[in-house]
């Protein structure tokens, strides 16, 4: 039999996504708006560094405040360091509920995050409290849905954050047992120490053989659930790539 090189392909690649969710309302102005453009930056630098990161990852943005909405679209870390990131400003209210509404549609969309993705990281930075009327679309984004397979991670910045919010926001730590995935900077000069914890967050979950299994009820993120997840327990099932799971 002739060899014939159409039968052979190459593995498809599972895209790990990284969805910023970030506070750039009026009381981020000054210090802290100039740290969190530079500790973004230098996140998406080490997403591009092999010997750290196993998986692609891509990278979208959304910021909540008088700049409102889809900052970047997912872009691949290499692409995005490449062309840069135009620079966040500060002002304005913090509509978190509405912002987390965006992000969920975001997430469930499958045609934008699709169903052979990775289940994505979710990163929330905010300094305050946010507009009155956030809860429906926060419990929303938490327990239905695709949005509620995530592994959320918290960043509250300085004495005004809402930390008791950014606690309830953020997933468990499987690194360590009985904590969460919250990193607190006490000021503007910790953002960047706060962002290295989420690359070391995301690097580890990248080299595992499922990074799904660290994640509550991530292991069938194709599936869109019924009802709220159990957050119980972590779950380590998975799921084929060609699985397209229950329609959004």
């Amino acid at each position: 039999m002739a060899f014939d090189p159409t039968k052979f392909k190459a593995p498809k690649v599972r895209r790990m996504p990284v969805i910023l969710l970030l506070d750039v309302s009026g009381s981020m102005s000054g210090d802290k708006i100039t740290r969190l453009n530079e500790a973004v930056r230098d996140m998406v630098d080490s997403f591009t560094d092999d010997k750290l990161i196993e998986q692609e990852i891509i990278v979208a943005i959304f910021t909540f405040g008088s700049q409102f909405g889809l900052h970047t679209p997912y872009t691949p870390a290499a692409e995005l360091k490449s062309k840069g990131i135009s620079t966040f400003t500060a002002g304005g209210g913090t509509p978190l509920g509405e912002i987390l509404e965006m992000a969920k549609a975001y997430i469930d969309d499958k045609e934008t995050t699709k169903s052979g993705d990775f289940a994505p990281n979710v990163v929330l930075v905010s300094d305050g409290e946010p507009n009155n009327g956030w809860e429906r679309a926060f419990n929303e984004f938490k327990n239905n849905g695709r949005s509620a397979k995530t592994m959320r991670i918290s960043i509250p910045i300085g004495a005004d954050a809402n930390i008791k919010m950014m606690n309830e926001f953020a997933s468990p730590d499987p690194e360590r047992p009985g904590n969460l995935l919250t990193f607190y900077a006490e000021n503007a000069a910790d953002i960047a120490s706060s962002f290295n914890q989420v690359v070391m967050s995301v690097s580890t979950r990248s080299r595992l053989k499922d990074p799904n299994s660290v994640v509550v009820g991530a292991g069938n993120f194709d599936k869109t659930p019924s009802k709220s997840v159990s957050k119980s327990r972590f779950t380590n099932s998975s799921q084929s790539d060609d699985d397209d799971g229950d329609e959004i």
